[in-house]
């Protein structure tokens, strides 16, 4: 047997070695890969619009970081505002309108009356819930009215019944934009 030579048994655990390297390093990526798509899939679930960035006054009473906001129908997406009261202070609570019947209750968004001191603003922060399915509105632009109203208590109530259970202190308007 002298013309057959064996390979040393030292290439072959190198090769073997190299190949298990090579799986370890591919399992390693998949799962760096899967743990990075479900992070960024978890910031995705909301859009969320800057807030303003300089207070409201007796002049602009109601301020927004911009008058157009940007949604997906089938995500939520998060304002702020902020609103200054110059009468005595109270509850105030945000409405949002859109002449919708879904859009203008607090069921599907979190908006909680706030306590505002007289002659001094606080930031709302406004939630709307699955702008498609839950507001009813289709692709496009939809202008809207932010409505602040007084109360009594902090208790929340649906916008539509905010005329019977509290008085309209400002409103602006803001566009929609549903994609």
């Amino acid at each position: 047997m002298r013309g057959i030579t064996f390979p040393k048994k030292a290439s072959l655990q190198l090769s073997v070695n190299a190949i298990v390297v090579l799986v370890l390093a591919i399992t390693m990526l998949g799962l760096g890969l899967a743990f990075t798509k479900s992070k960024f899939s978890e910031l995705g679930e909301k859009i969320e619009v800057p807030e303003p960035n300089y207070p409201a006054t007796p002049d602009d009473p109601i301020v927004l970081a911009v008058n157009e906001i940007g949604v997906k129908s089938s995500k939520d997406a998060v304002f702020t505002a902020n609103f200054y009261n110059e009468d005595p202070a109270g509850y105030y609570q945000p409405c949002l309108d859109c002449g919708t019947p879904a859009i203008t209750t607090t069921a599907n968004s979190l908006i909680d009356p706030v306590w505002v001191p007289s002659g001094d603003y606080e930031t709302f922060r406004i939630v709307l819930r699955n702008m498609g399915t839950l507001f009813q509105l289709d692709s496009g632009s939809h202008v809207c009215t932010l409505k602040f109203y007084s109360k009594e208590d902090e208790s929340t109530y649906d916008c539509p019944l905010g005329i019977t259970q509290g008085t309209m202190k400002e409103s602006k308007q803001i566009v929609l934009k549903v994609s």
